[in-house]
């Protein structure tokens, strides 16, 4: 949804857009936000979400403004993913470190119990 838009305004903006399936929907909101990022936004933003949405169904709407919206929402999806994906390494890395560590201190523990059972005689 716009981040212009009223938050009030989001639950109607949605249902609107509704009937328009995920893609073209999303298409309209970014024209909406391009057009009021460009100060471009003549009417209400629902009013002209509802003749965009009507211009589509006709098969006439084609998104202008709102292609620069996308390709800002693309680009920072991609950088979280890139984010996300280091984080992600960096947690696996991490996980190694410590289980190789872990596994160190049981090995190193397991040894010094069986040096004490042979030294009490329990194991040959």
């Amino acid at each position: 949804m716009p981040e212009s838009l009223d938050p009030l305004l989001v639950d109607a903006m949605e249902s609107l857009l509704l009937p328009c399936g995920r893609v073209i929907g999303q298409a309209i909101a970014d024209e909406v936000e391009g057009l009021a990022a460009k100060g471009m936004l003549r009417a209400s933003p629902l009013k002209l979400a509802a003749s965009l949405r009507d211009r589509a169904s006709a098969g006439t709407f084609t998104p202008r403004a709102g292609l620069e919206v996308a390709m800002k929402r693309a680009a920072a999806e991609k950088k979280r993913m890139e984010e996300n994906r280091k984080a992600q390494a960096n947690a696996d890395r991490l996980a190694k470190e410590r289980d190789s560590d872990g596994l160190e201190r049981r090995e190193a523990a397991r040894v010094k119990a069986m040096e004490e059972l042979k030294k009490r005689g329990f194991v040959a």
